[in-house]
């Protein structure tokens, strides 16, 4: 049975990593501590709704969905390092 692997498996080279960074920093601050915290940290939506001043979690949701929604964009606008990623990830 095939299943997608974690994103601790992927081993990105350097050179990505600080591309990744800088594409990462241009979708903002509040995105950036949305993203970090639900997907690197773990949060749960209603950990991440005490740390920010959202009506409710489906709006955070919605907001989360965005900010990735636009971290795909800003990468998939870079096609150099998109090319550069899809043939340099190797998966343990």
């Amino acid at each position: 049975m095939y299943s997608e692997p974690l994103i601790e498996e992927a081993k990105i080279p350097e050179k990505e990593i600080g591309a990744l960074d800088l594409l990462f920093n241009q979708v903002g601050d509040v995105c950036k501590k949305i993203l970090l915290g639900f997907y690197y940290e773990n949060k749960s939506m209603k950990m991440l709704l005490k740390e920010f001043d959202f009506k409710n979690e489906q709006v955070l949701r919605n907001r989360k969905n965005l900010c990735m929604k636009k971290l795909k964009d800003l990468i998939s606008s870079n096609q150099a390092l998109l090319k550069s990623l899809k043939t340099s990830y190797v998966y343990e």
